[in-house]
């Protein structure tokens, strides 16, 4: 089984330089011309399921995929971005100048992201890997020869790269696909072992 991880198209939040874990954003014209290239990519490796988060940006991304290809989408909760609480939307210039963002440099990973955002309380990369796992998990269990296209967000796209390298936290952060980034992985349909590989 080839399952292929990238992350939603480019959105104007991306372009502002905002923090955009739950809240959401459209995708610019460029996003739109990455999720066309997504497009052309499933075709020819004859992806036949896609799994996205529940996020607008995400599911704006996967309905220009599934228009050129004709391929089922499948939205899972467990594919959602972590939440940013009291800094979604903001801008990240703006909030270096807070102590808490000097705090979140030193353990990007484990840092609880401080208040809440539509009754959510803020989240760490660390707190949604189990999520991400059990996800993964299923999807690997669930699928013998299949080609899958799943398309998330970056924080996702990190624990993704935990969960079949057993990565280091710095190595986790330091990870920083762009929206044109694919993340493929082989597995053995006998033995569930992983394999990264290019396509």
């Amino acid at each position: 089984m080839l399952i292929v991880f990238a992350r939603h198209g480019e959105t104007e939040y991306n372009c502002e330089g905002r923090l955009q874990g739950i809240s959401d954003s459209p995708l610019t014209k460029k996003g739109i011309e990455q999720a066309k290239k997504l497009a052309k990519l499933a075709k020819t490796i004859n992806v036949i399921q896609i799994f996205s988060s529940p996020a607008t940006r995400c599911i704006e991304t996967t309905k220009v995929i599934a228009k050129e290809s004709n391929i089922p989408v499948t939205i899972i909760n467990n594919l959602k971005e972590m939440c940013y609480g009291s800094w979604e939307g903001h801008k990240k210039s703006l909030l270096k100048a807070d102590n808490l963002w000097q705090t979140r440099n030193k353990d990007k990973y484990n840092f609880v992201h401080p208040g809440e955002y539509e009754g959510l309380a803020g989240e760490s990369y660390a707190i949604i890997y189990p999520r991400v796992a059990n996800f993964l998990k299923k999807l690997i269990k669930g699928n013998k020869k299949d080609v899958i296209l799943v398309i998330s967000h970056l924080g996702v796209m990190r624990n993704t790269k935990r969960y079949f390298e057993n990565c280091s936290e710095p190595e986790i952060i330091a990870y920083n696909p762009s929206n044109e980034e694919v993340y493929a992985v082989l597995i053995n349909p006998k033995d569930h072992t992983s394999k990264i590989v290019t396509i």
